[in-house]
């Protein structure tokens, strides 16, 4: 029995611990805890350059640019966002205005069009076994991206390493790290049992580039599909380095020529000590329908007066009160029925009164 301690003292010093962390994945744990709450207002230029466009004829290539606004505020897993966002038809925008919410159970989502018919209202149950330990990367927003890079761990860096190259960005020598390649779908063989033959070019590899002078913060990443994220800072007394503006450029798709920009201006930026837990909601109308989406589900309710779908036995308290009609107090009733029979006697005994007045009077 003495073996076991001496076993279990073995494993735990050779286990790997959070002090073990490389420095730019203890830099991120670091951010993380001291931004757990924060709430940050963008600016956002949405730019298509040099897209085609049929309208106004005669087709051209354009640039066609947007201007909106989002807003975000969040506590550890928690999060409420509000945004619009354009929505390309044949390159003509149309307003879309968004919310959406975590608040540790429930998933909200509220987007308007400028077509009403295109409107959704929905909500889903997010339970223990749908979590991940990046719950914002299936939700948030992309506008929101660089936040969720820089203050939730939202790259996943335990995986990225060093690839021993140096760039120049912002006037800051900045090391460059990549993730291990992904080869998405494909074959494991060939009709006549073989191996397929290796891709024409190398899959593309992510990349982030961390200022190592600045606790390695994120400053520029490249995903697979060539969308490169430049993000600047400035010095914050509470987080270390606050974002001040980022910039995302793009292929455009379908069309070599063109290329999609988006440029974000954080208007603000600050760490909050607490948040009301009531915060993290969408604003259901009581009494609309909404989408309701279970892990294999989908079904329709009623927002009751909380905000939240009526389900199960509230569903159907609900639902029964509206069929049946309405029922009166019944000491009211009583009371009322009283009333009336006394108001009743009175008025017929004034009527034999006024009966015998009006009879002459008997002769003898």
């Amino acid at each position: 029995m003495r073996t076991l301690p001496i076993l279990l003292l073995a494993v735990a010093l050779t286990a790997p611990t959070r002090a073990d962390d490389p420095p730019h994945l203890a830099a991120a744990r670091k951010r993380q805890q001291a931004a757990t709450a924060f709430e940050a207002k963008l600016a956002v230029v949405q730019e298509w350059r040099n897209v085609v466009q049929v309208q106004p004829a005669p087709p051209a290539r354009r640039t066609v640019a947007h201007t909106s606004a989002a807003r975000l505020i969040t506590d550890g897993d928690l999060y409420w966002s509000e945004l619009n966002d354009p929505v390309l038809s044949s390159l003509g925008l149309n307003r879309h205005a968004m919310q959406v919410a975590y608040d540790g159970t429930w998933l909200g989502l509220r987007s308007e069009f400028d077509t009403p018919e295109a409107n959704q209202s929905q909500i889903s149950r997010v339970s223990t076994a749908r979590r991940t330990d990046d719950p914002f990367r299936p939700r948030w927003h992309g506008l929101f991206d660089p936040l969720r890079w820089a203050y939730r761990g939202g790259l996943a860096l335990t995986e990225v390493t060093a690839t021993g190259k140096e760039e120049t960005i912002g006037g800051r020598v900045c090391r460059e790290y990549a993730w291990p390649p992904r080869v998405g779908g494909g074959i494991s063989v060939t009709l006549d049992g073989k191996p397929p033959p290796p891709p024409a070019e190398p899959p593309p590899v992510e990349r982030v580039w961390l200022d190592t002078q600045r606790d390695y913060l994120p400053v520029r990443y490249t995903d697979r599909g060539g969308r490169t994220t430049d993000i600047e800072y400035r010095a914050d007394d509470r987080v270390g380095w606050a974002p001040v503006r980022w910039t995302a450029v793009e292929p455009y798709p379908g069309d070599p020529e063109a290329t999609a920009v988006v440029s974000v201006t954080f208007e603000s930026f600050a760490v909050r000590e607490a948040v009301p837990a009531d915060t993290f909601r969408v604003r259901f109308q009581p009494g609309r329908r909404v989408t309701v989406i279970g892990d294999d589900s989908r079904s329709t309710a009623e927002v009751g007066d909380d905000g939240y779908p009526l389900l199960g036995e509230q569903a159907e308290k609900q639902e029964a009160e509206k069929k049946e009609p309405p029922t009166l107090n019944r000491s009211l009733l009583v009371v009322g029925g009283a009333v009336a029979v006394f108001a009743g006697l009175v008025v017929l005994v004034r009527r034999l009164a006024r009966n015998r007045a009006d009879q002459p009077a008997a002769t003898e």
